[in-house]
């Protein structure tokens, strides 16, 4: 039942595009890989402009706990959510109870009055719903990118005063939301990042909540670590780290007495160390080619693993061995599946952002200049369609036809009709 009211609710808010933009949460489509590609672009397009770009890192506290079960009423009725639907939420939301069971001993039944449920399949999309209303609180000339709770306001300025004072003002207002939402915002992890080329860093004075932000140099946010001049040093450091840990598994399961064959390893490999190193690669994969090269090495270090080569096996007769491509093959596939996604989404932020892309000014690379490059290189048809793609919501969930066949005779069972006229006819 929740499965059902979850999509047709899903729908209706894609359909009349209700959600925000910057939402990529939960929704079809989008990703966290898209916002930090989304990041990472806005920085790189305000070095390319001359500007200092200042980022906040909003850090809400127990978001999903917290969520106001009135407001989140209020919310869906803004959103024209009516009759039957609403009545299911809101009843689907009320009286909701838990208890504590700790060795064998349950505690008193409590009421949950606060939080949508967790683990349901309808509460990602009422968390949507009721943070929906920060988008209010953005403001021209400032930017955001938002995964569920995770929320970072981006400023891209000539001097550092103007990004400050509009930054203070958005976090302004979202003081004002928090109290009028009953949220909060943890200040304590809430910090801020500047990015821009020159040697001068200030320190920036942001307050919320009368709490003076810290100033962080290398942020992480949805698992990636951004730099100040966006080197990806410390992003490649840690990938690295947790990929040569992974690859510790190969070589216990090459290692074994009974010997994992090369099909076994190569399915670890595949889906348990590959994935560390393609995380997010659309856009940290831009550094340096002596950085990458890093990344790579573990990628050899595990062909050699799963073959039993030594070091001076070549590396292309590993892969066609193997069967697993170069990373650098992959990345390039990515960023141009990527690019050709954003450019059909056009209520994306990031498909402003690829098309109005700003002037070439210094000798950087970038997602947007990759993906272009690899579209020549590779010559692709062209990335951009005459005619969009077909959307999920152009069809109603309750008006696309599914082909269910019923079957009423199994073989061996036999209905209670049936037996009550065999009993009778014996009889």
């Amino acid at each position: 039942m929740e499965r059902m009211i979850n999509k047709r609710l899903v729908w209706y808010l894609e359909k009349h595009n209700i959600l925000m933009d910057e939402q990529a949460g939960f929704r079809q489509s989008r990703s966290t890989e898209d916002q930090v590609a989304y990041i990472a672009q806005t920085i790189e397009d305000g070095y390319q402009r001359q500007q200092h770009t200042v980022t906040v890192w909003v850090d809400m506290e127990k978001a999903f706990n917290r969520v106001w079960k009135k407001g989140l009423i209020l919310q869906l009725m803004q959103a024209e959510v009516s009759h039957n639907m609403l009545k299911w939420i809101q009843n689907y939301l009320s009286q909701r109870t838990g208890r504590v069971n700790l060795q064998g001993r349950e505690s008193r039944q409590a009421i949950f009055k606060d939080g949508v449920p967790q683990g349901g399949v309808l509460s990602p999309t009422l968390f949507l719903v009721f943070m929906n209303s920060i988008q209010n609180i953005i403001k021209p000339h400032v930017k955001a990118a938002l995964y569920a709770d995770d929320l970072a306001l981006i400023c891209s300025e000539d001097g550092y005063g103007t990004a400050q004072v509009r930054l203070q003002e958005c976090l302004t207002l979202l003081e004002q939301w928090t109290d009028d939402w009953a949220m909060t915002v943890n200040a304590a992890k809430t910090t801020y990042s500047i990015f821009s080329l020159s040697t001068k860093i200030p320190n920036l004075r942001l307050r919320i909540n009368n709490s003076l932000l810290e100033k962080e140099n290398y942020p992480k946010y949805l698992g990636v670590t951004f730099g100040p001049r966006l080197t990806w040093c410390k992003q490649i450091e840690t990938v690295q780290k947790n990929a040569v840990r992974r690859t510790l598994l190969l070589k216990k399961l090459a290692g074994t007495s009974w010997g994992a064959d090369m099909k076994l390893l190569k399915k670890t490999y595949v889906g348990y160390v590959r994935p560390v190193m393609e995380y997010g690669i659309a856009a940290w994969g831009t550094a340096s080619k002596t950085n990458f090269q890093k990344i790579e090495r573990v990628q050899n270090h595990s062909l050699r693993i799963m073959t039993g080569g030594i070091k001076s096996t070549p590396i292309n007769s590993m892969e066609s061995v193997t069967g697993p491509k170069s990373l650098e093959d992959r990345r390039k596939k990515k960023i141009v599946c990527q690019y050709t996604k954003f450019q059909h989404l056009a209520n994306h932020p990031m498909c402003k952002l690829i098309t109005n892309n700003p002037r070439k000014r210094l000798k950087r690379t970038n997602f947007t200049a990759s993906a272009q490059q690899i579209h020549k290189s590779l010559e692709l048809p062209d990335l951009r369609p005459d005619t969009p793609l077909q959307s999920s919501t152009d069809c109603p969930p309750w008006n696309q036809q599914n082909q269910i066949e019923i079957v009423k005779d199994i073989d061996g069972v036999t209905s209670k009709k049936s037996m009550i006229k065999k009993e009778l006819h014996f009889v």
